[in-house]
């Protein structure tokens, strides 16, 4: 399952590279980016989002669900 969302933080968005705020900050995203969310962490506070060939080795990171408007419910997505 993949969803589609954007992000809503008017700041930006700190994409980390695990479900925790003390995890490397591996790119920032901006208000209103969209993004392609594919798995969330199992108490639900994390989604996981697909990166773009710019960040590597990297292909997916961590953000705060908190600050995404995902297009359909994130329950949806499998616990990782």
């Amino acid at each position: 399952v993949v969803l589609s969302g954007q992000v809503s933080a008017v700041t930006g968005l700190n994409v980390r590279a695990e479900p925790q705020t003390t995890a490397a900050v591996i790119a920032t995203l901006r208000l209103g980016q969209p993004v392609t969310l594919t798995a969330r962490s199992p108490d639900g506070l994390w989604l996981q989002i697909a990166l773009g060939d710019s960040v590597t080795p990297r292909t997916t990171g961590w953000v705060v669900a908190a600050f995404i408007d995902a297009v359909e419910s994130a329950e949806a997505l499998p616990v990782q």
